[in-house]
């Protein structure tokens, strides 16, 4: 008992630190040293682990002294029994709080989601190439055939110079009424104007959310 209050217990306490310091200034493959006071999630660790291994050291310590203290009188085995389970159970609690309590959820970022793909009344009726431009860019004219007030409505293109693919855009619309019509520019950023020599044809992707 005394081996594992003066050797074991401040080894695990001192492991139960490092590990959470580990923790909070490592992620994503790197090194980020200030990491303990910079971040939510990892503050809370380097916190954690302070708290688990002061306790863990601070109760191995109480229960050394109390210990010291029967061995200087009256020896009690069921009193000390008693003493080593209950703080056992402490060690046992201190340590599962550090993985399962309170651990906070990570923040995600919000993500657009779409819940209808190429709606029936929604048509791009017609497109064309602007050439006024340096880089190429396509005009597209879409139709709201429908009664339904659409919402964050996105057209996704695919350019075809020739029969090869070149590349790929979208455009956000916002909202579309009920038969409404929308001119979009949809531009490809990556190919000029003065380099398309062969036909330009492309493909429509649309995605929109019916407002409530």
């Amino acid at each position: 008992m005394r081996f594992y209050l003066r050797i074991v217990n401040p080894t695990i306490a001192l492991l139960s630190f490092l590990l959470c310091t580990w923790a909070a200034i490592f992620n994503d493959n790197e090194f980020h040293l200030f990491g303990i006071v910079s971040g939510y999630l990892t503050s809370y660790f380097f916190a954690k682990g302070l708290f688990t291994s002061s306790a863990l050291f601070l109760l191995g310590k109480l229960l050394e002294s109390s210990l010291g203290a029967q061995s200087a009188g009256k020896r009690n085995p069921r009193s000390e029994f008693f003493l080593f389970a209950a703080f056992l159970i402490a060690s046992i609690g201190l340590l599962s709080s550090l993985f399962l309590w309170g651990k906070p959820e990570p923040t995600t970022e919000t993500v657009a989601k779409y819940e209808i793909t190429n709606p029936d009344d929604l048509k791009v009726a017609r497109y064309y190439h602007v050439k006024e431009t340096d880089k190429l860019k396509i005009s597209v004219v879409l139709h709201n055939e429908s009664k339904i007030h659409w919402r964050d409505a996105i057209v996704r293109s695919k350019l075809y110079l020739g029969e090869r693919y070149s590349g790929a855009g979208s455009v956000s619309c916002g909202e579309l009424k009920p038969n409404q019509t929308e001119e979009l520019l949809i531009e490809f950023s990556e190919i000029n104007n003065s380099m398309v020599n062969d036909s330009v044809s492309c493909t429509f992707v649309i995605e929109a959310n019916p407002l409530q």
